[in-house]
């Protein structure tokens, strides 16, 4: 299960790149947000891309929220409504009794003007221009309401989701990996746990193709780039010569 593997202490690809800084030592420590609610959309794109070519569509529906608004509110903004939104459920579960129903976001200008001082939001503004601007994401606080704890998706998020995904499947370089075969089996999502030098390790394999016709086994693995393909190979070459390196950067 991806659960099991996620939870698993074993060193990760993810967690080597940490390895590629100039400064080792951020590998074991625990980068502190700079928001109260961050969304890093790369990794966004890349996670739903991943559901949505190797597990299937009731997963992906179950993880995100697609809204009907087309782009989010800035980081700043939508952080402060994340944290608005969380004080309102905070407040419910502490007050049983109370009606528990999520009302508009203007309902709440004592939380919007505490999030607005917690993330030091236009503090030469009064505090009702504050708020009044926070407001305006309104939509996003109803997509809040709508996704009960899934990651909401924008529009335009999920367009480029979709495109990705249709690309992928049908490139000529990748289309032969979802075609169905009687000789060949695809495995999703599979999870390896191996020791290296001594160092625990693991990695969760995307789709492992077995052709019982040939007799082979091919690991493939998606990646999702924020930037131009053509810098893929040295960014892949990077991380294989830490890993060669890692023993002694850990120390």
């Amino acid at each position: 299960m991806v659960e099991d593997y996620r939870t698993n202490p074993a060193i990760s690809q993810s967690q080597l790149k940490l390895l590629l800084g100039s400064n080792p030592n951020i590998f074991n420590t625990v980068e502190e947000p700079e928001l109260y609610f961050e969304e890093r959309k790369h990794f966004l794109i890349g996670d739903a891309v991943d559901i949505q070519l190797t597990r299937s569509i009731e997963e992906f529906n179950q993880k995100f929220h697609v809204s009907n608004v087309q782009n989010k509110p800035s980081d700043t903004i939508k952080s402060i409504v994340n944290q608005v939104y969380d004080e309102v459920k905070a407040f419910n579960s502490r007050n049983p009794s109370y009606d528990q129903t999520i009302g508009n976001i203007q309902e709440y200008p004592e939380y919007i003007l505490l999030g607005c001082n917690d993330h030091e939001y236009q503090m030469r503004w009064n505090e009702q221009t504050r708020i009044n601007k926070v407001v305006e994401a309104w939509e996003y606080w109803e997509d809040l309401k709508a996704a009960e704890g899934k990651t909401v998706l924008s529009q335009e998020e999920n367009d480029l989701i979709s495109q990705i995904v249709m690309s992928i499947r049908t490139s000529p370089n990748t289309s032969k990996y979802f075609q169905t075969n009687k000789n060949i089996e695809v495995l999703y999502q599979l999870a390896i746990y191996f020791p290296y030098q001594g160092v625990d390790c693991k990695a969760l394999l995307d789709m492992v193709v077995v052709d019982h016709k040939e007799k082979t086994i091919q690991p493939i693995d998606i990646k999702t780039m924020g930037d131009q393909s053509i810098y893929f190979p040295k960014s892949k070459s990077d991380l294989f010569s830490i890993i060669q390196d890692k023993n002694k950067a850990l120390l």
